[in-house]
Protein backbone atom coordinates (compact mmCIF):
# COMPACT_ATOMS: atom_id res chain seq x y z
CA UNK A 1 0.00 0.00 0.00
CA UNK A 2 2.64 2.42 0.79
CA UNK A 3 3.87 2.10 -3.09
CA UNK A 4 0.41 3.24 -3.67
CA UNK A 5 -0.01 6.18 -1.86
CA UNK A 6 3.48 7.39 -3.08
CA UNK A 7 2.27 7.26 -6.42
CA UNK A 8 -0.77 9.35 -5.67
CA UNK A 9 1.65 11.78 -3.87
CA UNK A 10 3.46 11.63 -7.36
CA UNK A 11 0.61 12.14 -9.13
CA UNK A 12 -0.56 15.17 -7.44
CA UNK A 13 2.70 16.43 -7.58
CA UNK A 14 3.04 16.39 -11.56
CA UNK A 15 -0.33 17.06 -12.46
CA UNK A 16 -1.64 13.19 -13.26
CA UNK A 17 -5.36 13.25 -12.40
CA UNK A 18 -6.02 10.02 -9.60
CA UNK A 19 -8.48 8.55 -11.99
CA UNK A 20 -6.05 8.18 -14.58
CA UNK A 21 -3.52 6.59 -11.50
CA UNK A 22 -6.19 4.29 -10.30
CA UNK A 23 -6.38 3.21 -13.92
CA UNK A 24 -2.84 2.22 -14.14
CA UNK A 25 -2.41 0.64 -10.75
CA UNK A 26 -5.43 -1.91 -11.25
CA UNK A 27 -4.04 -2.12 -14.65
CA UNK A 28 -0.20 -2.81 -13.20
CA UNK A 29 -1.85 -5.47 -10.76
CA UNK A 30 -4.10 -7.49 -13.18
CA UNK A 31 -1.05 -7.96 -15.52
CA UNK A 32 1.01 -8.46 -12.40
CA UNK A 33 -1.21 -11.22 -11.38
CA UNK A 34 -1.52 -13.24 -14.91
CA UNK A 35 2.57 -12.75 -15.35
CA UNK A 36 3.36 -14.11 -11.57
CA UNK A 37 0.88 -17.13 -12.03
CA UNK A 38 2.38 -18.06 -15.32
CA UNK A 39 5.77 -17.77 -14.22
CA UNK A 40 5.16 -19.82 -10.75
CA UNK A 41 3.64 -22.76 -13.47
CA UNK A 42 5.99 -22.78 -15.70
CA UNK A 43 9.21 -23.44 -12.84
CA UNK A 44 6.91 -25.69 -11.76
CA UNK A 45 6.10 -27.52 -14.41
CA UNK A 46 9.37 -27.02 -15.67
CA UNK A 47 11.02 -28.18 -12.88
CA UNK A 48 8.78 -31.33 -12.76
CA UNK A 49 7.21 -32.49 -9.09
CA UNK A 50 6.65 -29.39 -7.91
CA UNK A 51 7.18 -30.74 -3.82
CA UNK A 52 9.50 -33.10 -5.09
CA UNK A 53 12.13 -30.48 -7.14
CA UNK A 54 11.28 -27.47 -5.74
CA UNK A 55 11.84 -26.06 -1.72
CA UNK A 56 9.32 -27.18 0.43
CA UNK A 57 8.30 -23.69 1.64
CA UNK A 58 7.29 -22.82 -1.92
CA UNK A 59 4.59 -25.33 -1.90
CA UNK A 60 3.97 -25.74 1.53
CA UNK A 61 3.11 -22.19 2.07
CA UNK A 62 0.22 -23.20 0.42
CA UNK A 63 -0.75 -26.23 2.07
CA UNK A 64 -0.83 -25.31 5.28
CA UNK A 65 -4.00 -23.77 5.93
CA UNK A 66 -5.91 -26.65 4.68
CA UNK A 67 -4.00 -29.07 6.65
CA UNK A 68 -4.99 -27.20 9.99
CA UNK A 69 -8.57 -27.25 8.50
CA UNK A 70 -8.07 -30.60 7.63
CA UNK A 71 -6.89 -31.36 11.30
CA UNK A 72 -9.54 -29.52 13.18
CA UNK A 73 -12.25 -31.54 10.66
CA UNK A 74 -10.85 -34.97 11.63
CA UNK A 75 -9.96 -34.25 15.23
CA UNK A 76 -12.73 -31.54 16.59
CA UNK A 77 -12.13 -29.73 19.79
CA UNK A 78 -12.93 -27.28 21.86
CA UNK A 79 -11.83 -23.35 21.75
CA UNK A 80 -7.96 -22.78 22.94
CA UNK A 81 -8.43 -20.31 25.51
CA UNK A 82 -4.98 -20.58 26.21
CA UNK A 83 -4.47 -19.41 22.81
CA UNK A 84 -7.23 -16.85 23.01
CA UNK A 85 -5.49 -15.55 26.23
CA UNK A 86 -1.41 -15.06 24.59
CA UNK A 87 -3.57 -13.30 21.48
CA UNK A 88 -5.33 -11.22 23.57
CA UNK A 89 -1.78 -10.34 25.86
CA UNK A 90 -0.44 -9.91 22.30
CA UNK A 91 -2.93 -7.26 21.37
CA UNK A 92 -2.68 -5.06 24.25
CA UNK A 93 0.94 -4.88 23.97
CA UNK A 94 0.80 -4.12 20.45
CA UNK A 95 -1.72 -1.12 22.07
CA UNK A 96 0.46 -0.40 24.45
CA UNK A 97 3.64 -0.26 22.15
CA UNK A 98 1.49 2.24 19.74
CA UNK A 99 0.13 4.59 22.51
CA UNK A 100 3.76 4.77 24.07
CA UNK A 101 5.04 5.67 20.30
CA UNK A 102 2.54 7.89 19.83
CA UNK A 103 2.85 9.50 23.25
CA UNK A 104 6.14 9.96 23.85
CA UNK A 105 9.16 10.77 21.26
CA UNK A 106 11.94 9.05 22.33
CA UNK A 107 10.07 5.63 22.83
CA UNK A 108 12.28 3.63 20.57
CA UNK A 109 9.77 0.38 20.42
CA UNK A 110 7.55 0.90 17.03
CA UNK A 111 4.54 -1.87 17.08
CA UNK A 112 5.29 -2.78 13.42
CA UNK A 113 8.39 -3.62 14.62
CA UNK A 114 6.64 -6.05 17.01
CA UNK A 115 4.53 -7.47 14.87
CA UNK A 116 7.47 -8.29 12.00
CA UNK A 117 9.81 -9.96 15.30
CA UNK A 118 7.37 -13.45 14.82
CA UNK A 119 7.50 -13.52 10.92
CA UNK A 120 9.42 -15.78 8.82
CA UNK A 121 11.83 -13.63 7.43
CA UNK A 122 13.16 -12.20 10.91
CA UNK A 123 15.85 -14.80 10.95
CA UNK A 124 17.71 -13.87 8.48
CA UNK A 125 17.02 -9.96 8.65
CA UNK A 126 17.75 -8.99 12.63
CA UNK A 127 21.19 -8.34 12.26
CA UNK A 128 20.35 -5.82 9.08
CA UNK A 129 17.86 -4.96 11.34
CA UNK A 130 19.61 -3.92 14.66
CA UNK A 131 22.25 -2.67 12.77
CA UNK A 132 20.32 0.24 10.72
CA UNK A 133 18.45 1.73 14.59
CA UNK A 134 22.25 1.64 15.69
CA UNK A 135 22.82 3.68 12.99
CA UNK A 136 19.95 5.74 12.92
CA UNK A 137 20.43 5.97 16.75
CA UNK A 138 23.72 7.19 16.95
CA UNK A 139 23.29 9.54 13.53
CA UNK A 140 20.41 11.06 15.18
CA UNK A 141 21.46 11.49 18.96
CA UNK A 142 25.14 12.74 17.43
CA UNK A 143 24.57 14.39 14.22
CA UNK A 144 20.79 15.82 15.59
CA UNK A 145 17.90 15.43 12.50
CA UNK A 146 19.71 17.55 9.95
CA UNK A 147 22.41 14.94 9.73
CA UNK A 148 19.44 12.39 9.29
CA UNK A 149 17.59 14.17 6.86
CA UNK A 150 20.60 14.68 5.24
CA UNK A 151 21.97 10.87 5.07
CA UNK A 152 18.48 9.35 4.05
CA UNK A 153 19.84 9.62 0.10
CA UNK A 154 22.56 7.43 0.53
CA UNK A 155 20.85 5.11 2.86
CA UNK A 156 17.88 5.02 -0.15
CA UNK A 157 20.40 4.68 -2.23
CA UNK A 158 21.88 1.76 -0.91
CA UNK A 159 18.64 0.11 -0.96
CA UNK A 160 17.94 0.78 -4.20
CA UNK A 161 21.29 -0.28 -5.60
CA UNK A 162 20.44 -3.41 -3.60
CA UNK A 163 17.41 -3.94 -5.18
CA UNK A 164 19.25 -2.86 -8.95
CA UNK A 165 21.39 -5.04 -9.02
CA UNK A 166 19.66 -8.05 -7.88
CA UNK A 167 17.26 -7.53 -10.60
CA UNK A 168 19.95 -7.46 -12.97
CA UNK A 169 21.91 -10.57 -11.46
CA UNK A 170 18.51 -12.94 -12.17
CA UNK A 171 17.99 -10.88 -15.48
CA UNK A 172 21.35 -11.89 -16.45
CA UNK A 173 21.11 -15.68 -15.19
CA UNK A 174 18.50 -16.25 -16.76
CA UNK A 175 19.58 -14.91 -20.05
CA UNK A 176 22.56 -17.01 -19.91
CA UNK A 177 21.17 -19.84 -17.75
CA UNK A 178 23.85 -19.20 -15.31
CA UNK A 179 22.49 -20.98 -11.63
CA UNK A 180 23.14 -19.96 -8.15
CA UNK A 181 23.82 -16.04 -8.68
CA UNK A 182 20.70 -14.46 -7.46
CA UNK A 183 20.47 -15.07 -3.75
CA UNK A 184 16.45 -14.29 -3.84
Amino acid sequence: MAHQLESFRLAGATGLSSRALVRLIVAAMAIGIVFCLWAILAVYYDAGQASAKIMTYRTGVGREAFNRLEDWMRNPRGPDTTGLRWMAGGAAFTVALAFLQSRFLWWPLHPIGYAFSTCYAMEYWWSTIALTWLIKLLMVRYGGLQTYVRARPFFLGLILGDAVIACILAFLAWLFGWHGISRY
